[in-house]
């Protein structure tokens, strides 16, 4: 796996090769608070882990090997670079790891399976969380304090309704999210909603919903300027002839 640096000024690619391979790459390489490295989940030899990569030289730090037979597809800083924030699978659990202590704080634990989202506050003060009791169900958005504690709940779907994407903005006023509504019947198609939802879940509202059809997005520090990703599949039907070479006997 590799990893392509794109220069905004210059226009100037260059690419850092890994050796990690990855199917788990949705999320992406995280800068660090400092951009001289960024954060990567991966696996070689001995299993899946979160690497720190330095930039440019490409050196690789382990920070947290995922048990066996569990996954993670989530990982993100804190303000100080101390510390990390990321969730593990089957079931989900969400932890801080202190780089420096080289331990892990249990913050979350539930009793489902599947994807977990999380994005941590600007200022470093609330995580935001997605979780599910059960396929089908309905998804809930709460907070929890990177300390631990009690967790407050700011905003639920309806039943089989999924929270695809979940981001603070640089201000801090608000979590941004991208919710999947299914389609009600086999002729129907399923539906998207772009939402803004104040911290303390009192204030939603709709988004831009050209957004909606992109894929993960992020924003600019400076609050002004949203990265995303978009893209389709296309299958093709090809029909050979006269491939095979005739058997010689």
């Amino acid at each position: 796996m590799s990893i392509s640096i794109f220069d905004l000024r210059s226009g100037e690619e260059r690419k850092i090769e890994t050796s990690l391979n990855s199917a788990t790459a949705i999320d992406g390489p995280r800068w660090a608070p400092d951009g001289r490295s960024v954060l990567l989940i991966g696996s070689r030899g001995e299993g899946l882990g979160i690497y720190r990569i330095e930039i440019p030289g490409g050196e690789q730090t382990l920070l947290v090997r995922v048990p066996p037979r569990q996954f993670s597809f989530r990982a993100v800083w804190a303000p100080d670079g101390k510390s990390i924030f990321y969730h593990v699978g089957n079931p989900v659990r969400i932890l801080r790891h202190d780089i420096d202590a080289n331990r892990d704080i249990e913050l979350v634990k539930t009793s489902m399976n599947g994807l977990s989202e999380i994005s941590l506050s600007p200022d470093g003060k609330w995580l935001a969380f997605t979780s599910r009791q059960a396929l089908g169900s309905l998804t809930r958005v709460s907070l929890v304090s990177p300390a631990g504690g009690p967790i407050r709940e700011i905003f639920t779907t309806n039943p089989g309704e999924i929270v695809q994407w979940l981001q603070w903005t640089p201000d801090g006023r608000s979590i941004w999210l991208r919710k999947y509504i299914p389609a009600a019947d086999a002729k129907m198609k399923p539906k998207f909603e772009f939402l803004s939802i104040s911290p303390d879940g009192q204030r939603i509202r709709k988004l831009d919903q050209s957004l909606i059809a992109t894929g993960i997005n992020r924003f600019h520090p400076g609050g002004r300027q949203l990265a995303f990703s978009f893209g389709q599949s296309r299958i093709e039907l090809w029909a050979l002839e006269n491939f095979l070479q005739p058997v010689l006997k």
